[in-house]
């Protein structure tokens, strides 16, 4: 016990250590993190109880994929009359709104499906494109690691808790019959929505320099066409994981309850392993830490595919689980010094650099969607999902490839 409260009181001064605007960040983080699971897990797992289709979710999640750079470049153009902290607050409360309709009015028709995951697409590019705004203009290289360390291994172990207490929840009011799970998931949505809302306002006194803002990258170097070729082939990989994990426990393990305690279980080892790595690791560890996290995801979509039942789909679950916690750690600090070094001379690039980026992640993203549309219409669904998650591996493989030329041979500009 000693020996525990010493470990807590050793990283709390550490995390202390960090500016003031550093700690309100991660906290504000965080707070979205606890909302995240119902936005990005449970709405895939609505509309499978509603549809029964694996392809209503590809086509919700190819909806948020092209409102993703649409939202990065609004944002952009409103980032001119208002400040990011209005902005922040704005789409980070339009998110849980945007999802309301879709839970109340239960319609699943294809272009209700899509337009709704466009709009929160919209909003989703929103707050990313001023997450990215935040922790570029008030975070130096050498403390980003272990910023986003911290921020992902809290935001792991919110997802020990809250994910079993979102799946336990939908599916009690069917054993005490004193509910329906689709009454459950309009109660949670408006839960999440005012959650939303003080993760936005908790960053309201945060001040950072008001860069002036270009949306358009005028020059584009051989280094950012490396940086657009790993963000291409890492966002067709993530198109496929965006909704693969609530695919594969809702088809092989059962309903919510039981899709929240695997994801609970999985987030307690993704927790331990990302935060010492996020604590120890320099900026010279950022390709050791994507090339293990890649070995992990491999590992988990091999078994998965030799094993495609119960057992199966936990180890993927957990693996899965791990290498997306070791991506973030490593992939948001490359992208912001990729950004810094490519660009000396003029701030106001930085954020034609983001929304630059983000085209290229969500035009791999959306290909990645389609892809097991297609797959599925000359096979099945489930044969298309295990296709896909071996062919994801691939497509990181390649971005890897990109990482290490980007890393290892930065172009003089």
């Amino acid at each position: 016990m000693n020996l525990l409260r010493k470990a807590i009181t050793t990283e709390f001064s550490h995390f202390k250590s960090l500016p003031v605007h550093a700690q309100k960040l991660i906290v504000s983080y965080s707070l979205y993190k606890i909302a995240y699971p119902f936005l990005a897990i449970f709405i895939n797992a609505f509309l499978y109880r509603q549809t029964g289709r694996f392809s209503t979710i590809a086509l919700y999640s190819i909806g948020t994929f092209i409102g993703l750079p649409l939202g990065f470049y609004i944002n952009g153009i409103l980032l001119k009359k208002f400040t990011a902290n209005k902005l922040f607050l704005m789409s980070s409360v339009a998110q849980g709104i945007s999802i309301i309709p879709l839970i109340f009015l239960q319609k699943t028709t294809t272009p209700f499906v899509f337009f709704f995951g466009l709009l929160f697409g919209v909003f989703f590019g929103l707050w990313w494109s001023n997450r990215h705004y935040f922790s570029l203009n008030s975070m130096p290289d050498e403390n980003r690691n272990y910023f986003e360390g911290v921020s992902s291994s809290i935001s792991t172990l919110i997802n020990i808790i809250i994910p079993a207490l979102i799946g336990w929840f939908i599916v009690a009011g069917s054993y005490s019959q004193s509910y329906t799970p689709e009454q459950a998931y309009k109660i949670l949505i408006i839960i999440a929505t005012i959650i939303l809302f003080f993760a936005g306002y908790h960053i309201r006194s945060v001040k950072i320099a008001r860069d002036p803002i270009q949306l358009l990258l005028k020059n584009v170097t051989d280094r950012w066409k490396k940086v657009r070729a790993m963000g291409f082939f890492t966002g067709l990989k993530s198109g496929v994981f965006f909704y693969a994990p609530a695919l594969v426990v809702l088809s092989l393990i059962g309903d919510e309850g039981a899709l929240g305690f695997v994801l609970s279980l999985s987030a307690v080892l993704a927790a331990l392993i990302t935060y010492s790595i996020g604590r120890k690791s320099t900026t010279h560890h950022r390709l050791l830490i994507t090339i293990l996290g890649f070995i992990i995801l491999t590992s988990g979509s091999v078994i998965l595919n030799i094993n495609f039942a119960l057992w199966g789909a936990l180890i993927f679950m957990i693996l899965d689980t791990i290498a997306d916690s070791m991506e973030q750690l490593a992939f948001l600090p490359i992208m912001y010094q990729s950004i810094e070094k490519d660009n000396t001379d003029n701030k106001g690039h930085n954020y034609a650099r983001i929304c630059d980026l983000e085209v290229f992640l969500n035009a791999g993203r959306v290909m990645g969607a389609l892809l097991f549309i297609y797959i599925a219409s000359l096979t099945s669904q489930m044969i298309s999902l295990k296709v896909n998650l071996l062919i994801a591996a691939i497509f990181q493989l390649i971005s890897i490839v990109f990482l290490y030329k980007l890393l290892n041979h930065p172009e003089k500009k």
